[in-house]
């Protein structure tokens, strides 16, 4: 990998895009993420990698993202 990317993943609380999250951080990618709720277990996953999420899917949370990908649950 030439350089870390940041990714801000939409429905970051979801049964993929949590694990898809703790892949690209444990990569050396920066990771944040938004969702309408996020509970254990990936709440818990995502918090022991330290990715931090937004509640909510506004327009202010994932401005100025590098990469964005939108779950299609």
């Amino acid at each position: 990998m030439s350089r870390p990317l940041h990714f801000h993943l939409s429905g970051i609380g979801g049964a993929a895009m949590a694990p898809l999250a703790g892949m690209l951080a444990e990569r050396g990618h920066r990771v944040t993420g938004s969702d309408a709720g996020v509970y254990p277990p990936a709440s818990t996953l995502l918090e022991s990698l330290g990715i931090k999420w937004s509640n909510g899917f506004s327009e202010e949370n994932s401005r100025q993202r590098a990469l964005s990908r939108k779950s299609r649950s």
